[in-house]
């Protein structure tokens, strides 16, 4: 999976920004880490490593090969962006991990994330209704 999104002036990126959503692959980890832990230290909510984020030192096992999914956003090769779908049951997965650098945020860049996680939860869950669909009303 690769989606590639042109900036634009109207979602707050600069129009020369491209970002690339694609699926988590090993060598994210030490970006994902970063961006996890900045995300919560920026909220006043680290409390350090500890079992609540061993999710994290093994997303494979704990998204990719559980009937999940685990993506990240990219701008010039730089993670910027993450989220992942754990899979609850045949036909609800929970958004989980959405996080963006502190200085994309409120440029529609998580609501980029969000909108293809949404559309990968469909696909995972079976015959319910696409982000796209809901929005046509």
């Amino acid at each position: 999976m690769r989606v590639v999104l042109e900036g634009s002036a109207s979602a707050g990126l600069q129009t020369d920004m491209q970002l690339t959503i694609r699926r988590y692959e090993r060598h994210d980890q030490r970006a994902v880490l970063g961006l996890h832990r900045d995300g919560l230290e920026h909220m006043g909510a680290d409390a350090g490593p500890g079992p609540w984020d061993v999710d994290l030192d093994d997303v494979e096992r704990s998204y990719l090969n559980a009937g999940g999914d685990f993506i990240v956003g990219l701008i010039s090769e730089v993670v910027v962006a993450m989220g992942a779908l754990r899979r609850v049951t045949d036909t609800t997965a929970d958004l989980k991990r959405l996080r963006v650098k502190r200085e994309l945020q409120g440029k529609g860049v998580g609501e980029r994330i969000a909108r293809v996680l949404i559309e990968r939860a469909s696909e995972l869950t079976g015959d319910y209704p696409t982000y796209s669909q809901m929005m046509r009303g």
